[in-house]
């Protein structure tokens, strides 16, 4: 236990990843400055060629720090409200960035994270925080810790010459590791070979 292989590879849930969840980033939505009570704005989600509306959001400022969230879910389009508060930060320019103050309980525990985007992933109905969802980026789904372990281990070569009789798990991770490894070489190709710099043309 505890070598290479140790660990059911292919075998686990995986994650829901940012990207596979609607979302809306809290800046767009307020700005620099929030509205004043009253305001009412409007999101939405559209198709890829900007005709169709698939989902949208609706939010109504019940204070200038204080936010209703309003949508339909479901097939039956229940109709959610989720309130939530927005807390200002100062940049270093001087200016004022606004962050959200997550709504979501878990496990009898109010989140209260500041965050600077809500998701709402498939089969969920309320928008929360990355860390309430338990979701993923898609550039930490595809890295496997076994993959660094193989590559360190120097043995990646001898096994990927002998194939033959390996389990479908060990070959996806030797596949796996040898993409890494193409991946790592082709970077350090860039950093001692880089693209030359553009001629600038002369005007006549």
């Amino acid at each position: 236990m505890g070598g290479i292989f140790s660990g059911r590879w292919g075998n686990h849930r995986r994650k829901t990843r940012t990207d596979e969840c609607r979302s809306f980033a809290v800046a767009a939505l307020v700005g620099d400055t929030p509205p004043t009570a009253g305001h009412v704005a409007r999101f939405e989600w559209r198709s890829g060629d900007g005709k169709t509306v698939l989902a949208s959001v609706t939010f109504a400022f019940l204070a200038p720090h204080r936010v209703v969230l309003c949508y339909r879910w479901g097939a039956e389009e229940k109709q959610v409200t989720l309130p939530f508060d927005l807390v200002p930060r100062p940049t270093p320019n001087g200016g004022t960035r606004y962050l959200a103050v997550c709504p979501l309980v878990v496990n009898d525990r109010p989140c209260r994270r500041r965050v600077a985007q809500f998701f709402l992933p498939p089969g969920s109905p309320y928008f929360g925080c990355r860390h309430c969802h338990r979701l993923t980026y898609r550039s930490r789904q595809g890295h496997d810790p076994r993959v660094t372990r193989l590559l360190k281990s120097g043995k990646l070569p001898e096994m990927a010459a002998q194939l033959e009789g390996q389990s479908v798990q060990t070959l996806g991770l030797i596949l796996f590791a040898l993409t890494e490894e193409q991946r790592r070489f082709d970077r350090a190709l860039r950093k001692f070979d880089p693209k030359p710099k553009p001629r600038r043309r002369k005007t006549p």
